[in-house]
């Protein structure tokens, strides 16, 4: 249906079949840094052809693009988007990931949680009318936070497929705390667990409360 009704005029009928091919490409890349190039190759059409397919996606709500955090932390940081799916269901669909059983067990897990976590952000900051100013960090030397929340409160966000809490999952959120001396952030652990709970320094936040940061922590 979105192929009939949503892309049929912005694709070449021609291209039709490649475009569905990209789709499902495109979801292997969820979670990922979006290369033109390599998603190119992947799918046998030219980069430029992929940057407007992409631009489609986006505009229909199929995908967001999470940006690097542009801060005062150094001039080392990529400047490179990272591509998510919006809607997970969607997702495992077109990765053929048809049962709790089958998630568990694939390679892709850590991909689809951390999909997962960035939807329910953007759910949270979109249904009350607000822009998602949410971005991730990387440097050049691969230091990662895997969100950026820059709200109210301002939050370091890591996700973890674990389902038990342990304090080496707030590695990287308690280095970012402290690269950011004298701004107030808060390093929070997004894990598969019930509880929502604090260990130090950190607050590790079960699933269920993934799209209640904000009202947890005002």
């Amino acid at each position: 249906t979105y192929l009939d009704m949503d892309v049929s005029e912005q694709v070449n009928p021609s291209n039709l079949s490649a475009f569905k091919k990209f789709v499902q490409v495109c979801a292997l890349y969820s979670g990922q840094i979006a290369s033109m190039d390599s998603i190119s190759r992947d799918v046998g059409v030219s980069a430029p052809t992929i940057k407007n397919w992409l631009s489609i996606l986006e505009m229909s709500y199929i995908i967001h693009f999470l940006q690097p955090a542009s801060n005062n932390l150094g001039k080392t940081i990529t400047k490179s988007p990272k591509l998510y799916f919006t809607d997970t269901g969607l997702l495992c669909h077109l990765l053929r990931i048809g049962s709790k059983e089958e998630l568990l067990l694939s390679r892709l897990k850590g991909a689809v949680v951390e999909t997962m976590a960035v939807a329910e952000l953007l759910k949270q900051r979109y249904n009350q009318g607000k822009h998602s100013e949410l971005t991730y960090f990387r440097d050049k030397k691969g230091f990662e936070v895997d969100a950026i929340a820059d709200w109210k409160q301002n939050f370091a966000i890591e996700v973890k497929s674990n389902s038990e809490p342990e304090a080496k999952m707030s590695k990287n959120t308690r280095k970012y705390v402290e690269l950011c001396s004298g701004r107030d952030v808060r390093s929070i652990v997004f894990y598969m667990g019930e509880l929502t709970l604090s260990l130090g320094e950190t607050s590790y936040v079960g699933w269920r409360d993934w799209g209640r940061i904000e009202e947890l922590y005002p």
